[in-house]
C-alpha cells in the first residue's frame, strides 16, 4: 500500500513521478479549511508537502485532478453554503 489511511476515491490522481493526495486524516479537526496535500515519490517513496487547501473542499468526492506537467491542481471547492430553490413553470 502506497498510501495509508485518510485518503480515499476523488482524493487522489498521479502526477508525473508520483501520486498527489489530500491526506484527510491530517486536516485538523473541527476546522473548515487547511486541508493538507502531499506529494509521494515513486522515487523516493516519502510523502512531501506540495499544498494546502484554505478553502473547504467538496466532501464527497472532490475529483482532484493534476496537470500534465503536475504544477497545477483541479479539484471542486465549497465557496458558498446556500440553498436556492427556483419554480419552474412550462407552457402547455
Amino acid at each position: 500500500m502506497i498510501i495509508g489511511k485518510g485518503c480515499s476515491h476523488g482524493w487522489w490522481a498521479f502526477a508525473p513521478g508520483g501520486i498527489i493526495y489530500a491526506n484527510l486524516a491530517l486536516q485538523k479537526s473541527g476546522q473548515r479549511g487547511d486541508l493538507p496535500v502531499l506529494f509521494y515519490s515513486f522515487q523516493t517513496r516519502q510523502a512531501t508537502p506540495f499544498t494546502s487547501m484554505p478553502q473547504r473542499v467538496f466532501d464527497t468526492d472532490p475529483g482532484l485532478t493534476v496537470s500534465p506537467d503536475g504544477r497545477r491542481l483541479v479539484l471542486a471547492r465549497i465557496d458558498d453554503e446556500s440553498t436556492n430553490l427556483v419554480l419552474v413553470t412550462t407552457k402547455r
